[in-house]
């Protein structure tokens, strides 16, 4: 009889342990597959994406759109985000691309210092895809959220080099880095490209974005 009820309670013990592993394993797996992605690269430690771009800002057959599926603009064209009401929530425009010189503390660029002149403008209803230091709804406009593209198409490397963040000793005339719901700013964005001309896209949603050819000759060499 005590052999019987050893038995029997080490295989309830085992049938326990094999039904606790089971759950951790599905548990496990619930967990993984609703998480949400994170994003790697350069992104700066103060921030996180928390949100996709509305369905409606999302190119279609209907817009203007190149082969990569980028929105094509053209300078002082107007872009944005499109609220519940189909009133743009945010506006901006890009009304100059420029070539600058860096500080020479800012170090070696990968070629050269191109400008692009913004005018951005947002209502009290934008929500941005950004958390910032924990405080949700903004957008970032800095090299990070750009890509550029050689004549031939070939994708440039590195817009967001340590020198094009380090060009200008001031940021007097740099575009804030982040802009929330409620705000109007306008200033300089400042990326590091390869050839003289080409084209850079504004991607902060990671769908293609709105892209711009920038011109080949220097402004301010």
């Amino acid at each position: 009889m005590r052999i019987a009820y050893f038995m029997g309670e080490q295989l309830k013990k085992k049938h326990l342990a094999i039904a606790m592993l089971s759950a951790l394993i599905l548990t496990g797996c619930s967990s993984a597959s609703t998480a949400p992605p994170t994003t790697a690269g350069h992104l700066p430690a103060s921030t996180a994406p928390t949100g996709s771009a509305p369905s409606a800002a999302l190119p279609s057959p209907t817009r203007n759109t190149n082969e990569r599926g980028q929105l094509v603009k053209k300078l002082g064209e107007t872009g944005g985000i499109p609220g519940e009401d189909g009133e743009l929530d945010l506006k901006f425009a890009v009304t100059k691309f420029e070539f600058v010189k860096c500080s020479k503390y800012a170090g070696d660029l990968n070629g050269r210092a191109l400008a692009a002149h913004v005018e951005v403008e947002t209502t009290g209803d934008y929500e941005g895809p950004l958390d910032v230091n924990g405080a949700p709804g903004f957008i970032g406009f800095g090299a990070y959220y750009w890509r550029g593209y050689e004549p031939d198409g070939t994708r440039m490397n590195d817009l967001n080099s340590t020198a094009i963040q380090n060009c200008f000793e001031s940021k007097a005339k740099l575009l804030p880095d982040y802009i929330g719901k409620g705000e109007k700013a306008k200033g300089m964005v400042l990326i590091d490209v390869t050839t003289k001309s080409g084209e850079v896209a504004f991607d902060p949603y990671g769908d293609g974005g709105w892209v711009w050819e920038y011109p080949g000759e220097k402004a301010n060499a």
